[in-house]
């Protein structure tokens, strides 16, 4: 771990943030949280879809090949959980149904979103 003096505008900042932070008192137990729990917690209640690449890893990625053609597949053969198809390629429910439209699986005015 490299000195913390070499950093130590950058480490003022940070405390300053957090001081103003606590004082604005919008986080319950903020000085009990770790600096991952506060990210999380902040990431979250910033943006709406902010969090999204946390929860969801492959959000906005692009589709690949196998991917596509195992949708297209469970999909005509009747066998299609848009949750767990989501779970398992790591996408929001959202983004499977909205490229199920996309590639014409479902009718748009009969999308359930």
């Amino acid at each position: 771990m490299s000195d913390l003096r070499e950093h130590g505008k950058l480490v003022r900042q940070f405390l300053k943030a957090a001081r103003e932070l606590e004082s604005l008192n919008v986080v319950d137990g903020l000085e009990n949280m770790t600096l991952g729990q506060l990210r999380e917690e902040l990431t979250r209640r910033s943006s709406p879809g902010a969090g999204y690449k946390q929860q969801y890893p492959r959000h906005g990625a692009k589709w690949d090949e196998e991917e596509k053609q195992r949708l297209i597949a469970l999909d005509e053969a009747g066998m299609l959980d848009v949750e767990e198809f989501a779970r398992e390629y790591q996408r929001r429910p959202e983004s499977v149904l909205a490229y199920m439209v996309r590639l014409g699986l479902l009718d748009k005015e009969h999308d359930p979103r």
